[in-house]
């Protein structure tokens, strides 16, 4: 294997798992918000299994979203899969970057 594909090989598991931590990390701070609210306690448990679910999944998110199988996760229905498709697309989440500007105001 040329050495360059050998470095890559190597940092896309990071990379990954990197994803998967900050994914993870939304869906926390966005149970929290809701608890905080006073929201659905179905809905905050539904983002609790899914930052539980992302971090258990092995597989790379991204290979998993293109062949449109997020919804296979455990946990992750057609709402957090799209808010995570969302997220390898763009980089955000638009429902918690709302959160988060409404919160800072």
């Amino acid at each position: 294997m040329p050495l360059g594909c050998e470095v890559a090989t190597q940092l896309a598991a990071p990379l990954s798992t990197l994803l998967n931590e900050e994914i993870a990390r939304i869906f926390e701070w966005m149970a929290k918000v809701l608890a905080f609210k006073g929201a659905d306690r179905f809905r905050i448990v539904a983002y609790e299994r899914a930052a539980l679910s992302v971090r258990d999944v092995e597989e790379d998110r991204t290979a998993i979203a293109k062949r449109g199988k997020l919804q296979e996760i455990p946990g992750i229905g057609e709402d957090l899969s799209g808010m995570i498709e969302e997220f390898i697309r763009t980089g955000k989440i638009a429902r918690y970057e709302r959160a988060r500007a409404f919160r800072q105001d």
